[in-house]
């Protein structure tokens, strides 16, 4: 019995590590991104173009060539692709076989939003 707690302490550190290794890499690609836009956003907001900012950030896929490359981009897109990939698949299928064929996304969407999988990328791991 001691040897299953110490296989399931050493399991327990084990995920611990690569969770902080992975919140690690988020920090790391979050200030990378924000590194490449501060002369941006610096510039606008001196010239007390703020909209012109907040439409920037909110439109940052699109109007940044480099946006798919950043660690932090490539993370959370890995990230959920891992998670939620599974389940687009499957609801993908089973609209096919058993829906109408109309509206498609928006259920899926509803399933999405209300599976463990979602919930599960929103968790906090760190305090």
């Amino acid at each position: 019995m001691a040897a299953l707690d110490v296989k399931g302490s050493l399991a327990r550190l084990g995920s611990r590590k690569v969770s902080d290794i992975e919140h690690n890499r988020l920090v790391l690609g979050l200030r990378q991104l924000l590194a490449s836009l501060e002369s941006a956003v610096r510039e606008s907001a001196n010239d007390g173009q703020l909209p012109i900012v907040e439409d920037m950030l909110a439109n940052l896929e699109a109007t940044d060539e480099h946006f798919h490359s950043y660690d932090l981009v490539r993370t959370v897109r890995t990230k959920i692709d891992e998670k939620l990939g599974p389940l687009i698949e499957s609801e993908l299928e089973r609209q096919v076989f058993e829906g109408d064929g109309h509206d498609v996304m928006p259920l899926i969407t509803e399933q999405l939003l209300a599976s463990p999988e979602y919930a599960e990328l929103g968790a906090r791991e760190h305090p």
